[in-house]
């Protein structure tokens, strides 16, 4: 898990726990809300599927994307000694996509 220990308005640097390895999955709630909506409308099978991207991206990018949009000038600090949390956090989200024939309108950009 990432938490950033920031101590004012314009650190001269940020804490990130862990070593910025794992990975997660990020969906927009918009995105989710879309897939509830259509999964009551057109999912009717007896088993239970996963709504999410399908995609994943590192700690450590993810880090470096949030201090280049924010213009970030400081240092980032990685605190290896603190957890990274689960390895990989992606859900398995085929069924619900073959299903629905859809996919999230609000991909997680890594460029």
């Amino acid at each position: 898990m990432v938490i950033f220990l920031i101590q004012n308005r314009f650190p001269k640097e940020v804490v990130v726990w862990g070593t910025g390895r794992v990975s997660k999955e990020f969906l927009y709630v918009e995105g989710a809300a879309e897939a509830i909506v259509l999964a009551t409308k057109k999912y009717n099978k007896p088993y239970p599927a996963n709504i999410g991207m399908g995609s994943e991206i590192t700690i450590k990018d993810l880090v470096k994307r949030i201090v280049e949009l924010t213009e970030f000038k400081g240092r980032v600090v990685w605190d290896s000694s603190k957890p990274d949390g689960q390895p990989r956090q992606m859900l398995e989200v085929s069924e619900l996509r073959r299903s629905l024939d859809s996919r999230p309108k609000h991909p997680f950009k890594k460029d």
